[in-house]
Order: structure tokens, then sequence, then C-alpha cells
């Protein structure tokens, strides 16, 4: 879309349009009557052609009437004023048909040429692309209604008064006119994109597309500015969130593994996983994960192949030197671009495992400090039973075995605190399984 100065311009000059043909329409008919009455008749039929020309240029539907006017008023002239001889009127009527006939030419081709002019303008406009013309000396021939939105100018302040400097941060202004001359040297007409720093009327920048191609037909440029700010804004906040979550991950004290689900490469390791497995993270990324995540042969991946699910599981994870490292393990699908991945998460329990063993080993030897006085005391107790029963023994030999006994017992309760005392101490390497039998 035009703006309204623009407009207002060109109404103004095609406003003078019929004055124009007025005046080199009766300039060649005076020059017609002076000649023809001097006995002139070869010069002054060229001065037709300009009357001609201009009305088929201008206004192609009427020109060829315009032009056909003329050549009947030309006819009548040469033969009102001129020798009535035939080859005089045959030469007019012919020159009269060449009138009539440019004026056709010029109409057509005029014609067409408008309507290429239409069909650009509404594509120069439709582009949905800010886009301004720049002649060869670097100022401004034309900006479309994008660019006017988007950098606040109007195409009254732009057209020929201003260079495409203004639409460009001073900072790459260099860059830029580098570009423009490299067009210039090597005379290529292959359009140029880079991201650089756009300007608005009001001084405030924007990141932008600048796509740069010659103008072959003008030797000036054509420019589009495409503002990429949001997506730039968008690229910034995603490689924040990509950051955050590499830290958030480097810091895990768990291991964590991502590794495609199709060929299952394993394509990240996390610092923590790296040192599970005893190799830097380069040496192990691009390796298939039976050989460091998982034992289990190809074909059978446990997820993958068997259908199984892992969820907070013991499994063990194979370091470079091939020892088994047990691990709780939980392994998630997650699909990105469509391509499916697994997340395995695992956690060294070794210490866990040795915890248990000394804590069962403990246990087992709790066990037998139990049951050893446990035993004699029933057998004692069923021996001093069958004293009783008997009445064979004295009183005070009765008591002192039961004295014996007590003592046994006392030997048992202090086992059982020694238990307590364990558990009292919430140690987390007891399993729970433990816990709650010795604090029955």
């Amino acid at each position: 879309m035009m703006s309204s100065g623009h407009n207002q311009q060109t109404g103004a000059l095609t406003s003078i349009y019929p004055y124009i043909l007025l005046i080199t329409a009766a300039v060649a008919i005076a020059a017609t009557v002076v000649s023809l009455q001097a006995g002139i008749t070869n010069v002054f039929p060229h001065l037709y052609y300009l009357p001609i020309v201009l009305a088929a240029y201008w206004y192609p539907r009427q020109g060829v009437v315009f032009a056909l006017v003329l050549a009947i008023a030309y006819c009548a002239l040469v033969l009102l004023l001129g020798n009535a001889d035939v080859a005089a009127l045959a030469a007019a009527a012919i020159r009269a048909a060449v009138f009539v006939g440019i004026a056709a030419v010029v109409a057509y081709l005029a014609g067409h040429l408008k309507n290429d002019m239409k069909e650009y303008r509404a594509l120069f406009e439709s582009t949905g692309t800010a886009t301004m013309l720049v002649g060869r000396d670097g100022t401004v021939a034309r900006i479309n209604s994008e660019l006017a939105n988007v950098t606040g100018y109007s195409e009254d302040e732009t057209a020929g008064t201003i260079g495409w400097e203004n639409f460009v941060a001073p900072e790459e202004r260099e860059r830029v006119g580098t570009m423009l001359a490299g067009l210039d040297s090597h005379g290529s007409s292959a359009p140029s994109s880079f991201e650089m720093r756009a300007a608005r009327k009001d001084g405030s920048v924007f990141d932008a597309m600048m796509t740069v191609a010659a103008a072959p037909t003008t030797g000036g440029y054509i420019i589009a500015l495409s503002d990429i700010s949001e997506r730039k804004q968008a690229d910034a906040a995603l490689k924040a969130s990509e950051t955050r979550l590499q830290t958030i991950l480097d810091s895990l004290q768990a291991g964590v593994a991502v590794i495609d689900e199709e060929d299952h490469t394993i394509e990240y390791v996390n610092p923590a996983a790296a040192d599970l497995i005893g190799a830097p993270g380069d040496q192990i990324i691009g390796h298939i994960c039976h050989r460091f995540i998982c034992p289990a042969q190809k074909g059978s991946c446990p997820i993958s192949d068997l259908g199984q699910s892992v969820d907070h599981a013991e499994r063990v994870v194979v370091t470079l030197q091939g020892e088994e490292i047990p691990v709780i393990k939980t392994v998630a699908r997650m699909t990105v671009d469509g391509h499916p991945y697994l997340v395995e998460n695992v956690i060294d329990i070794r210490n866990r495992k040795e915890a248990e063993q000394a804590l069962l080993a403990y246990v087992t030897e709790a066990a037998l400090r139990l049951k050893q006085p446990v035993e004699l005391i029933r057998d004692n107790l069923a021996d001093i039973l069958q004293q009783i029963h008997d009445d064979e023994t004295a009183r005070d030999v009765i008591e002192t075995a039961i004295k014996v006994q007590i003592i046994h017992a006392d030997r048992i309760v202090d086992n059982l605190r020694d238990l307590d005392r364990a558990v009292a101490q919430e140690r987390k390497e007891i399993p729970e399984a433990f816990r709650a039998f010795l604090s029955r």
C-alpha cells in the first residue's frame, strides 16, 4: 500500500498530463500549418510522434483514439494546405497510419508494463516481509508497509531522502556496507542472508535477519528485514534452560545416562555415571549400553526387547574393568523429535550392600548369643523342675540353681539391649524388615 504523500505526488504529476498533450499537439498542428504554407513537407510530421507516444504511454486505452484524431487532423491539413496531388496525399495517409500504428504498439507495451508494475507493487506489498528498494547511491527508493510498521518510518520520509544506514544499528553498518560492496564487486545477484541488529525510527534496535540481493535493472539493492527478536529470545531461553538442566545433571550424586532405544548407543552420561563406570564421558558416549550400563546381551534388553519395566529395582552396572557394581536403577522412556530414548538413573549401593552384609553377620551372631543361653536355661529349668518333683533336693540347692538361671536370663537381656541400641541409632543401612523384627 502506497503512502498518502506518494499518492499525492503521483496525483499532482498525472494531473498535468492532459496539458502536456494539448500543448505538444498544438505545437505539432501549428508547425504543420506553417510548414505546409511554406512548402515544407518532410520535417514537421516528426513533431506528432511526441504527443502520440506520450498519450499512448500515459493513457493506453485512449491513446490510440488520440493518435487517430491527430492523424485525421494531419491528413486534413495536408489536403487543405498542401499539394493536392495523389503522391502527397498517399504519403500523408501512410504517415497517418504509422501514427496510429505507433500509438497502438506503445499502448500495448504500456498496458503490459503497467500491469507488470501493479503485480510488482502487489508482490512488494504482500510478501509479509519488511522490504526496501535501495538505489546505487545507497538512498532508499521505496519501503513497503511491513517495513513501515516494523520501523516506524513512512514512505514520505524515506523515498529518496534517507539511506539504508538509518535502518541498521550503528555497530552493524560497516558489516552491511561490506556486504553491499561485495555484491557490487562480485556482480552476484544471489541473495545473502545473515543475522544483524536493525534500527527503528525512535532509535531502538531489534534482532533481524537481513537478506540482501542486487537489483540488476537499477544497479541498486533489494533489502529484506525479518524481525527475529522472539526467536532469539526463545533460543536464549532454551539455551538457559539447557544450561540449568546440564548443571543439575552434572551436580547429581546419582548416575544418569541417556540411551538411544533403537540402537542402544549411549548418548549422554553425567559425571556421576562416568565415575561409577570408571571412564571419562567421551569414552562412554557412542558405545553400546550393554557394555557399561546393563550386562544383558544384545537383543535381550529388559526394556525394549523383553518389555519389562525397571522402577527402583536392584541391578548391576559394569565398569570399564568389567567389575559389576550393585545399583538401584530406574528407567524411563522419553521421545525427542519423534525419536525414542531411555533415561536411566542409577544409584551406587555398594556401601549399603556392605552394611547389609555386616548387619546380617551381626544379627546371626546375636541370634547365636541368644540361642545358647536360652537352650541352657530351658535344660536347667527342666532339671530343677524334675528335682522339685522328686522332692530329693534341698531347698537351698534349688534356690541356687534358680539364681544361676536368672544370671543366664540377664545375659539374654543384655544381648537384646545391644540390638535395641542398634535399632535406636536408626542406621539407614538396616533393612526395614530387620528393623521391624528387632523393634517388636
